[in-house]
């Protein structure tokens, strides 16, 4: 993947998650999270971003 690609990726996860949180009346991301399933392809998408930003 290149630069931009994850860069879109990060961006639209947060947009979404910024979406869901106004309709489901969250106060904050950090709240959302703890109702939001995590898959295992989320976890390693996550290592990834994190492998990516160091």
């Amino acid at each position: 993947m290149t630069i931009p690609t994850n860069l879109r990726d990060y961006a639209y996860q947060f947009f979404i998650k910024s979406h869901i949180q106004a309709i489901s009346g969250h106060a904050s991301l950090n709240e959302l999270q703890k109702y939001l399933g995590v898959t295992p392809e989320d976890k390693q998408n996550a290592v990834l971003q994190l492998s990516f930003l160091g």
